[in-house]
C-alpha cells in the first residue's frame, strides 16, 4: 500500500480491538519529509510523524503474504493521547479502558512510550482511574 508506511492511530487500535469506532480510512504513519505515493483506494490519511515517534513500537504482520506494520497495542495508545486534539481524548481513554481489560499486558512499555512521547502525565491519572475502578 505505501512503502515505509505504519498503520497507526485508529486504524491500529482497530485492528488490536482496543477501540469499538469503525475507521473512515486507514491511519498511514511516515516519517516527516516522506511523499508517500497517490493511493486511490482504499482511503487513507497520512500522518507525518518525527524519526522519534515513527520508528519505535513497530510490529510486523503477515496477511495472505503481504507484510504490513502496525504499531503495537501500547504504542498505539500513547500516540491518541499524543494526538488527542486529532483523533479525540475518548477514543484514547476508550483504548486505554479496554486494553486494562486484555490479557499481556505491558505496563512497563505503555509507561515507557508515554515517558517518550511527554504524555505521562496526562496518561497516568487515567490509568490510577480506570485500575481503581476495577479492584
Amino acid at each position: 500500500m505505501i512503502p515505509n508506511g505504519v498503520i497507526c492511530l485508529i486504524s491500529a487500535l482497530y485492528f488490536h480491538r482496543l477501540t469499538v469506532q469503525i475507521p473512515r480510512w486507514i491511519d498511514i504513519a511516515v516519517k516527516r519529509k516522506y511523499v508517500p505515493p497517490k493511493v486511490k483506494h482504499p482511503p487513507i490519511q497520512i500522518h507525518w510523524f518525527s524519526d522519534k515517534f515513527y520508528k519505535s513500537g513497530i510490529e510486523k504482520y503477515n496477511f495472505g503474504g503481504a507484510e504490513m506494520k502496525i504499531y503495537s497495542r501500547e504504542k498505539s495508545i500513547v500516540d491518541c493521547f499524543r494526538l488527542r486534539k486529532k483523533v479525540g481524548v475518548d477514543i484514547a481513554v476508550e483504548a486505554l479502558m479496554n486494553y486494562l481489560k486484555q490479557d499481556n499486558l505491558n505496563m512497563n512499555l505503555l509507561l515507557d512510550f508515554a515517558k517518550e512521547s511527554r504524555v505521562i502525565k496526562l496518561l497516568e491519572p487515567y490509568i490510577q482511574a480506570l485500575t481503581y475502578d476495577q479492584s
